[in-house]
């Protein structure tokens, strides 16, 4: 004020503080007082102190102007030690230009995780302006690790869910199960599987399998992976799967080993898996639990394929196929060719019972059995 009066304030200052709304009979400290308070409200408000430079309170006062000159005075040594140290207090930073890149990080962060669900961006990402977010998020990460972001900052990009371990492949990689579940239900694939784009998803599984059970797996991934049914045990995945077919395929044969080249309407390979648990048996591999639950369904071990067709009763099986043949058609002789909906030559069984037959090899037990269904003899030619 005394400058002003005496004509010693440059033009610029006095427009300068006249922005910020100084009147010429109050007091530097008032207009410091007030710049502050607005700073808090500011604050308050938005979660940050720092405003733009060109914001403007309702009121119309100037506070990106009025903190602009704090960082002026700061540079030049001309503030007091007071005043720095209530700004810090609250979180006031002296580098302008980078506040606003933070800000304009932090809302495009905002806005993509709002459009996708999800705060971490790919690498390289840019916004529709054009903006790199995706290098934006890699410097506050580097930031974080070389310990230079503040507490501020950390607390308010984890309230919002970002992650300082970035992995592009680990998002690929979940957003790819996610769209496999989509389709089939289910999120867990073959270890051999990959997308129709080439995306190895088996070998990406496995390999968050593998992190889980070594205790490498953060548990914000672990989390995310078990809501979408996520299993981490996929040799007791396999093993439910089979002993189910298993079930099922007792409920309709009345016997639990199917041949060795059985597969499901589905396309399951029964025969195969059961082989397969066979061979864990012998070898010593197979578990107590699976050993008792197989056994509890009458599940038989024999190894050779010799002993499996022996122990195997083929004609148990071709004459429930012959009964449900004949519910569903009435009568029950099929087509020579004739095969169940879950590949059974139905057709081929009944044209070597009739060999049997007209050979006198088939027992009269047998006979009996089928021609009290209805069944006929006659080779088809």
């Amino acid at each position: 004020r005394i400058l002003h009066r005496k004509g010693k304030l440059s033009p610029g200052k006095i427009e300068r503080l006249e922005k910020i709304g100084f009147k010429w009979g109050e007091k530097i400290e008032e207009l410091f007082e007030k710049g502050f308070q607005e700073t808090l409200l500011y604050k308050q408000s938005t979660g940050n102190p720092n405003a733009p430079r060109g914001y403007k309170t309702d009121e119309g006062f100037r506070l990106g102007i009025w903190q602009k000159i704090q960082r002026g005075n700061y540079k030049r040594g001309k503030l007091s030690p007071d005043r720095i140290k209530r700004l810090e207090e609250i979180g006031f930073t002296w580098r302008e230009k980078i506040e606003e890149l933070f800000e304009k990080g932090f809302q495009g962060t905002l806005f993509y995780k709002e459009s996708t669900g999800n705060p971490n961006v790919p690498n390289k990402y840019k916004t529709a302006e054009g903006f790199g977010l995706g290098s934006w998020q890699n410097n506050q990460r580097s930031s974080y690790r070389k310990g230079k972001l503040s507490p501020d900052r950390i607390k308010r990009l984890e309230d919002i869910g970002f992650t300082w371990e970035k992995d592009v492949l680990f998002e690929k990689g979940f957003q790819e199960t996610l769209l496999y579940k989509e389709s089939t239900g289910n999120p867990n694939v073959q270890a051999t599987y990959k997308t129709s784009k080439g995306f190895l998803l088996g070998s990406w599984q496995t390999y968050q399998r593998t992190k889980y059970r070594k205790g490498d797996l953060s548990p914000e991934r672990i989390a995310r992976l078990e809501k979408i049914g996520f299993k981490w045990n996929m040799q007791e995945e396999k093993f439910g799967k089979g002993f189910q077919e298993t079930l099922l395929y007792k409920e309709n044969t009345g016997i639990p080993n199917a041949p060795k080249i059985y597969k499901t309407a589905e396309g399951y390979g029964l025969g195969a898996w059961q082989n397969n648990q066979k061979k864990k048996y012998w070898n010593g591999e197979l578990s107590p639990d699976r050993i008792k639950r197989l056994e509890e369904i009458g599940f038989t071990w024999e190894k050779q394929e010799k002993q499996f067709v022996e122990q195997f009763d083929w004609f148990k099986k071709g004459f429930q196929e012959t009964l449900l043949y004949k519910e569903n058609t009435g009568i029950p002789n099929v087509p020579k060719i004739y095969k169940t909906a879950e590949g059974y030559g139905l057709g081929v069984w009944q044209n070597n019972q009739k060999k049997k037959y007209w050979n006198g090899k088939l027992s009269p037990d047998r006979i009996k059995r089928l021609e009290e269904i209805g069944f006929k003899w006659e080779i088809e030619a």
